[in-house]
């Protein structure tokens, strides 16, 4: 469609190395975590999410449940309905115009990875759960 559309501004890469990935992120101006409106997906929690917020990257979501709840959670970017390509065009216009609130989604995404999801966040609190099961014995 890129060929048929004429769409210069639009790069598709082949697929990429894991560890290319935070490069990527760090550079895009938004990340797209869409899924299909299906029962199945309403307790997902997609690791492109954390990886985009890691690098300071705000989400541009379309998942309903789990995901949108965390999203908002985080400030760290817009949900918009799963299967709607007018209301996701219009949230690409959005966030294409406020590059200010695009910053300030990517560092609250950064912030909240960090204190909720990063190794030492869960670290702490698997130290947290394994005292209190050793104070209850």
């Amino acid at each position: 469609m890129k060929e048929e559309l004429y769409l210069a501004n639009v790069t598709m890469l082949d697929a990429q190395p894991r560890e290319s990935i935070p490069a990527y992120l760090s550079a895009a101006d938004v990340a797209l975590v869409p899924l299909r409106r299906l029962a199945l997906f309403k307790g997902a929690l997609p690791s492109k999410m954390f990886d985009a917020w890691a690098c300071g990257c705000p989400v541009l979501l379309s998942i309903e449940g789990e995901a949108r709840r965390v999203l908002e959670q985080a400030q760290a970017g817009l949900f918009v309905e799963p299967e709607s390509p007018q209301v996701l065009a219009e949230a690409v216009r959005r966030l294409a115009a406020d590059r200010g609130q695009c910053r300030v989604y990517g560092a609250n995404g950064r912030r909240f990875v960090e204190a909720h999801y990063s190794r030492q966040a869960q670290a702490r609190r698997l130290t947290e759960l394994l005292c209190k099961i050793i104070a209850a014995d």
